[in-house]
């Protein structure tokens, strides 16, 4: 069964390659275009994507260093978590003291994000090597370059409305801006890691992208920000919309 789905996993990719067009198979200049392939051909490639992520998954043989290694990727992306928590909720309590404008501000969005970032050049380090590498036949680095052009999503965010009924002195879960999705309860659904509290991040992004357990072990560029976008919404003769209700 093991030498199957190691064959089927190699038909995948070299069909991946192949309705990507690529001239090259090894080539990594294309994958900027595949957003701009059409609706037939992106579902086909998701497609094969999603049978490459189930088949990873089934492969996965949980040796020593795969452990660590996962452990390594699950603690920086719980950690990368609470960071972006924290750091929003203080960026939005520093509003209440100088960032409201009533005079321009007719909603303020404060938004954390979280994501993952392939770059599509083998040697960059964002996707890391592994000794099991020759042990699954997979193109870990094209394969991750190309998911992360296909992706329209972050791997995780949060947004939250300016609210003039809040304070600076309300809790992080008052303001809705508490982690409650690691709540100590592991997100591996699949009961791979046993061992191993999977935090929230890793299924969110295995929920909007094909990324395997294999894949999410070899990540190494994680980009984590927060923003805050100001609007004043108006029509032509000056009639403003605003969603922020005065106290």
């Amino acid at each position: 069964m093991y030498s199957e789905f190691k064959g089927e996993l190699i038909l995948i990719e070299n069909e991946l390659k192949k309705v990507c067009q690529t001239k090259d198979a090894d080539s990594y200049d294309h994958l900027k275009l595949v957003r701009n392939l059409s609706g037939k051909e992106k579902e086909m490639i998701v497609f094969l994507l999603k049978r490459r992520m189930r088949l990873l998954d089934d492969l996965v043989m949980c040796t020593t260093s795969e452990i660590t290694q996962f452990k390594k990727v699950n603690d920086r992306l719980f950690t990368l978590t609470n960071k972006m928590y924290e750091k929003t909720c203080d960026v939005y309590k520093k509003l209440f003291h100088t960032g409201y404008a009533p005079d321009f501000d007719d909603d303020i969005m404060i938004e954390g994000k979280l994501c993952y970032s392939a770059d599509m050049y083998e040697d960059s380090g964002s996707v890391l090597k592994m000794d099991e590498d020759k042990d699954y036949d997979s193109d870990f680095p094209w394969m991750m370059s190309l998911i992360d052009s296909l992706k329209e999503d972050n791997m995780f965010d949060i947004r939250i409305s300016y609210n003039p009924k809040h304070s600076p002195s309300m809790t992080p879960g008052e303001l809705g801006l508490a982690n409650e999705f690691d709540d100590k309860l592991s997100w591996d659904h699949k009961g791979i890691f046993k061992d191993i509290c999977v935090c929230h991040a890793i299924y969110k992004i295995r929920e909007q992208n094909p990324f395997s357990y294999l894949d999410i072990m070899r990540m190494n560029d994680f980009w984590c920000e927060v923003r805050v976008t100001h609007q004043h919404i108006t029509d032509l003769k000056g009639k403003r919309y605003s969603s922020i209700k005065a106290k």
